[in-house]
């Protein structure tokens, strides 16, 4: 994605993460965790979204509604600092916003 193109394109200008710039990812792929150093994400909660879309699609079907009107449904999704944007987060954490 974006953050490892950014990487990528840092190396290359001399400049490193996190010293120079922090970078950020987004939905928390396994890569993320794997890296040197550790990027930092924002997780999307992909399983809780489709428990959600699971249980409307089934309201709407099981429950014969299909009258029900469309309505919307956030799903917070999750900052997880690692070490590609803190010096003090070594091993990563986790900050729920």
């Amino acid at each position: 994605g974006m953050a490892w193109g950014a990487r990528r394109c840092l190396a290359e200008s001399g400049r490193r993460g996190p010293d120079d710039v922090a970078r950020v990812g987004m939905d928390n792929i396994d890569l993320g965790r794997s890296s040197t150093p550790t990027l930092s994400t924002v997780s999307l909660l992909a399983a809780e979204r489709g428990r959600i879309a699971a249980t409307l699609l089934f309201e709407r079907t099981h429950d014969r509604r299909p009258d029900l009107e469309p309505r919307t449904v956030s799903v917070r999704p999750r900052l997880i600092v690692r070490e590609s944007s803190s010096n003090s987060a070594p091993g990563g954490g986790s900050l729920a916003r």
